[in-house]
């Protein structure tokens, strides 16, 4: 229960992520909130976190073109992936309305980059 609430709390506020970091055993974390920087949960927390999402549906996947979302991509699989521990998707549902090639740019890119 602990943990289940400390995600949510962790999401919610980045802030509050450096006060429960302690209390989680293991858990997936969906990092864009306002306040949490990927790096740097990563190197805090990446031995006891695993780490999902992260493409912008507010920004890169609706309003940008592809190269936008290889690029977005290709950083957090850089920021994150290193030693394993993120899943990469969008940071929250895909909404109606966004252009289909960059859905594609998403995973072709995710799985061309990715180093497995």
């Amino acid at each position: 229960m602990i943990i289940l609430l400390a995600c949510i709390a962790m999401l919610a506020m980045g802030i509050v992520m450096r006060k429960l970091a302690n209390k989680i055993a293991s858990s997936a974390l969906q990092f864009s909130a306002d306040g949490m920087d990927a790096v740097e949960l990563k190197e805090k927390y990446g031995d006891r976190l695993c780490f999902e999402g992260g493409v912008s549906v507010q920004t890169t996947l609706p309003f940008g073109n592809p190269k936008d979302v290889q690029r977005e991509v290709k950083e957090l699989i850089t920021a994150l992936g290193k030693n394993g521990g993120y899943i990469l998707g969008p940071s929250h549902a895909i909404q109606a309305g966004t252009p289909p090639q960059n859905i594609v740019a998403m995973f072709d890119t995710a799985s061309s980059f990715y180093p497995f």
